[in-house]
């Protein structure tokens, strides 16, 4: 069975980030343990998963076969713009940014995000996602990170 390839820890946040939030309306960037974990959970709807590649895509995506909520979508990584645009409606409660282009990712996620929503950006300790710290007037660090690796970092607009 695939599990949150992230530690314990941050697990924990994010089941408490689920427990509190209990968005209906989820975009992923990167599938993983996260897609199916969460996904399955009752209060969620729908779940839109974009992932790059093709082997993990097809794991997962047998991985998650009984959840109904679970749209996982194959995007070849040759083009950001069609790895970030591959989703369809607008709107979400939560937007989890775990896979590529994940400054780009954040930055575009602002139309996409419901009134009330939170991102969330995992491995948000690398220093090469500062650019995507500031794209929401508030923050908090959830898991602090190493600097080459883990850290959550949950972001929202005006609530």
């Amino acid at each position: 069975m695939l599990t949150p390839y992230m530690p314990q820890a941050e697990i924990a946040m994010m089941d408490m980030v689920f427990a509190l939030k209990r968005p209906a309306r989820v975009l992923e960037f990167g599938a993983g343990g996260s897609t199916v974990r969460w996904s399955a959970l009752p209060f969620i709807e729908r779940w839109v998963t974009i992932e790059h590649d093709a082997e993990w895509y097809a794991r997962v995506k047998a991985a998650c076969e009984n959840q109904t909520a679970a749209d996982i979508r194959l995007v070849l990584p040759d083009s950001q713009s069609a790895y970030i645009w591959r989703h369809t409606a607008p709107h979400y409660d939560l937007i989890f940014v775990d896979g590529l282009y994940r400054v780009e990712c954040i930055k575009a996620s602002p139309q996409w995000l419901a009134p009330g929503g939170v991102v969330v950006l995992h491995d948000a300790s690398r220093i090469e996602y500062a650019p995507a710290w500031d794209v929401y007037p508030n923050k908090a660090i959830l898991t602090k990170g190493d600097g080459n690796r883990n850290g959550l970092m949950v972001m929202w607009g005006d609530i």
